[in-house]
């Protein structure tokens, strides 16, 4: 059974060699030491700097990263070969990227990143997979790089869901998706806890619960968004994969959206049901050890949902630590009784290829 994870990240150590000089005091530094420890370091978002301080992390603390994996492409193979995935989606290192940068230097930021990715993916055709970061500052810029990622062979579009406290039933970003159904191309919405416009102000947020209820709490805006404000309905052939925040919620989140569609007239002028555009325009992706995903699959659905590892920040038990092997994720899903063969191989493999296909 083939496996295909859709969610990971990756930073090669020349994602930034692409970036204008003219832009080059602002561009991000990843610096190595000798032990091994790594610190990505932002001087756009320095408070020392005169540029306004924008969202996201300026700094990372310096320390040793679960895997080298995370900068290498080599290393990343042989724990690809430890997890049991046979291809996977490179998303980029994703805290470089805020709507709050100049978009000029965004787009060049984008650019960048997603040449060096790029030819990771050109050398490794048959392992990894390529997302596209867009500089949706500037909706022309967005357009442009898209374009040009479509002539790199991209799989997918991936958008943060902050985007300065806009939903994405804007139509700032509609040219965006009409793009991507009529290039048949697959998009990924990844949460976020740091930026500015977040669902949950960042100020509120305590580390380690930050992210659990940050994430959520994006997914249930974005959804709400794109079904009652039309944007589903006016492109029906578009595709969503949120990551990083299960699915198990989603038997309780539809009875909500049931009941908000049975008592509030505005929100009756979507075409179909809700529970219907989870069917055809939305996937999520899952990790093997959810408790209730048996519930999930058998009361809603297994067609909408997908592999998602998070590499390398850790491994699909959450319990990795750096310099351990990682848990054969192939072989969590294997294991589950819970579940029927049509839904392991369906979150192994077979909606990954109905989100990147649109089939």
């Amino acid at each position: 059974m083939q496996v295909v994870d859709l969610d990971s990240h990756i930073a090669p150590k020349d994602q930034w060699d692409g970036v204008p000089e003219e832009f080059a005091r602002f561009r991000p530094l990843q610096i190595f030491d000798r032990l091994g420890r790594t610190v990505l370091v932002n001087p756009a978002r320095s408070q020392g700097d005169a540029r306004p301080t924008v969202s996201g992390a300026a700094t990372f603390e310096l320390k040793k990263p679960p895997s080298m994996g995370w900068f290498d492409p080599d290393i990343r193979l042989r724990d690809l070969d430890q997890l049991g995935v046979d291809m996977q989606m490179l998303n980029p290192n994703l805290s470089p990227f805020a709507y709050e940068i100049e978009p000029k230097l965004a787009a060049a930021l984008c650019r960048s990143s997603n040449q060096s990715i790029a030819a990771i993916v050109k050398k490794h055709p048959d392992r990894f997979l390529l997302s596209a970061i867009l500089p949706t500052q500037d909706v022309g810029a967005s357009l442009d790089e898209a374009r040009r990622c479509l002539d790199l062979g991209c799989h997918a579009f991936v958008l943060k869901t902050s985007q300065g406290g806009k939903n994405f039933d804007h139509h700032d970003f509609w040219p965006i998706y009409d793009l991507a159904e009529r290039e048949n191309m697959g998009i990924i919405l990844h949460p976020t806890s740091l930026d500015l416009g977040c669902v949950a102000q960042p100020g509120r947020l305590r580390m380690p619960w930050a992210q659990t209820a940050a994430f959520l709490a994006e997914y249930l805006v974005s959804l709400c968004s794109l079904i009652f404000g039309g944007v589903v309905d006016s492109y029906p052939k578009l595709r969503f994969c949120f990551q990083e925040a299960g699915a198990t919620w989603i038997p309780w989140f539809l009875d909500r959206l049931d009941n908000t569609y049975d008592s509030d007239e505005a929100a009756r002028r979507s075409a179909k049901l809700p529970a219907e555009y989870f069917e055809s325009n939305f996937f999520f992706t899952v990790v093997p050890t959810e408790r209730a995903l048996g519930y999930q699959c058998a009361e809603v659905s297994s067609r909408n949902l997908t592999l998602g590892t998070d590499y390398p920040h850790t491994d699909i038990t959450g319990r990795f630590k750096a310099g351990a092997a990682f848990v054969n994720t192939k072989e969590l899903l294997l294991q589950r009784e819970d579940l029927s063969q049509e839904a392991k191989e369906n979150i192994a493999y077979k909606n990954a290829w109905r989100f990147l296909k649109g089939e």
